[in-house]
């Protein structure tokens, strides 16, 4: 049996400021991943501290999902007009 002292169920700890920043760039030196997707599946399951994922300037023609388990995502773009998912 589970309990809710159980770590799946703990409340989250420093939900405001991100514990975890990750870079995705489309060219390979300046970022940790390529893809938005690959970000954000790096990204434990069950998540309880805030990430930022800073995306790089650039088109990233990709589906990106998000599962419901992974709480406390960001995504932050370079710039409005330079920073585009489709």
């Amino acid at each position: 049996m589970s309990s809710f002292k159980h770590s799946l169920f703990g409340k989250a700890k420093n939900k405001l400021k991100p514990c975890l920043t990750i870079r995705v760039n489309k060219k390979p030196r300046l970022g940790e991943f390529a893809t938005v997707q690959k970000a954000i599946s790096s990204i434990p399951v069950v998540n309880h501290c805030r990430v930022v994922i800073s995306i790089g300037a650039g088109a990233y023609r990709e589906k990106v999902e998000i599962p419901a388990t992974m709480g406390y995502i960001t995504l932050v773009g370079a710039d409005v007009d330079k920073t585009v998912i489709e």
